[in-house]
């Protein structure tokens, strides 16, 4: 990566203050990014959680450009089970409050909720990072989307009756920026959809909630205010536990040009610590129950491998100690853009170099949410001999 690599202060994304109680994550070893040292933050003044220091933004716009761009390659481009839970969300909400129009969707990745909107009568639009994305995106749904970041975009003013920020917020260094930038592209009356991960119902949060990419982590409270901050006054409200990975908080809101308004109640700092250190605990014992599980299952194994290159893996390396003292032979990933680059010191393959007719051979599953889908993949190998981990779903 031809890009200079270093973390930042930043301020807290609701309120602007650069005071805090920290929380180390720890070192990981990222996919063409290298070793990073991660913190999160909960704001002194309004119990916000944010990450800080956080990678320049140089360095993360090359990383969502080139290796976290969304394809789906593993199912050619379709989404997953839990991205289409997403979509219907979406849409009934859309359906519930709006005739079909113009809609822009800022990080529209390969379109898949643009396709839906478009089905229904809707003129589609939107913008990605990412260049594959926007080919699949093509190849898929015939859905011509823009490439680059959202607030870099020159977009008419007024232009759209809807604009869908899902899951975008909790990646982006300035979440103020894009709301007002979509607050300027909406029509008098238009409406915006917002998406993230809810800090709420911590015993519902998996080991490694807090990740690399999401440099926000919104509470019901820091989402509404900085709605509100934006010129916008929310409709729906709705969060949402089952079914997801994790809690998710979706509200559409109505444009407002009220030059006044009243904050929400904000979060109370030492109770978020609290919710925070007692996730963090049980965190432990998730990594400690893995931990002992591979000590367990790859004694007297000679070649280990890593399916999965994601910052899942970033977060087994660090916490899971017994992967220290194995040889890992290789990492594979199904993302052709990570081949050749390393975690670890460890270099990433395809799946098709991993030689897994080798009975001393152990694959170890590095995915939460598509382990069983990767194990299916592995299993139906042919003249498959080697011995398969899965570390979620026995």
């Amino acid at each position: 990566m031809a890009v200079n690599i270093k973390t930042i202060k930043r301020p807290c994304f609701c309120c602007g203050r650069q005071d805090g109680f920290r929380v180390p994550l720890g070192v990981w070893s990222i996919a063409g990014i290298g070793d990073l040292d991660l913190n999160i933050r909960i704001c002194d003044s309004c119990g916000a959680v944010l990450q800080d220091p956080v990678l320049n933004e140089e360095a993360m716009g090359l990383y969502y450009k080139s290796f976290s761009n969304y394809t789906n390659a593993s199912r050619n481009g379709l989404p997953s089970e839990a991205t289409l839970e997403a979509d219907f969300r979406q849409v009934a909400t859309i359906q519930k409050y709006l005739k079909p129009g113009w809609v822009f969707e800022v990080g529209s990745a390969t379109a898949n909720l643009l396709s839906k909107l478009k089905k229904l009568g809707w003129a589609v639009d939107g913008c990605d990072p990412s260049q594959n994305a926007a080919d699949v995106a093509a190849e898929l749904w015939d859905i011509q989307i823009k490439t680059g970041l959202f607030e870099d975009l020159k977009i008419k003013p007024q232009s759209f009756d809807l604009v869908v920020v899902s899951h975008v917020l909790e990646h982006v260094y300035d979440p103020l920026l894009n709301l007002l930038k979509a607050n300027e592209i909406l029509s008098e009356d238009g409406c915006l959809l917002v998406e993230v991960p809810c800090l709420t119902d911590p015993e519902k949060w998996p080991a490694g909630y807090f990740t690399f990419e999401h440099i926000n982590i919104f509470s019901k409270n820091s989402l509404i205010n900085c709605l509100l901050k934006s010129g916008f006054e929310p409709l729906d409200i709705t969060i949402t536990s089952e079914r997801m990975p994790y809690p998710v908080i979706t509200i559409l809101s109505k444009k407002t040009n009220r030059k006044s308004f009243t904050l929400s109640e904000t979060d109370s700092p030492d109770g978020v610590k609290r919710m925070i250190q007692t996730y963090r605990e049980s965190e432990v014992s998730e990594w400690n129950r893995i931990d002992q599980l591979l000590s367990r299952e790859l004694i007297g194994f000679e070649r280990v491998i890593i399916w999965g290159a994601g910052i899942h893996t970033s977060q087994l390396f660090e916490n899971v100690k017994t992967l220290n003292r194995v040889t890992i032979r290789s990492i594979i990933d199904s993302d052709p853009q990570k081949r050749g680059l390393e975690m670890c010191g460890v270099k990433i393959s395809d799946p098709v170099s991993a030689d897994l007719g080798d009975a001393s051979s152990v694959v170890v599953i590095s995915s939460r949410a598509s382990e069983n889908e990767i194990y299916n993949t592995i299993y139906e190998r042919k003249h498959m001999k080697a011995k398969i981990i899965r570390l979620y779903q026995r």
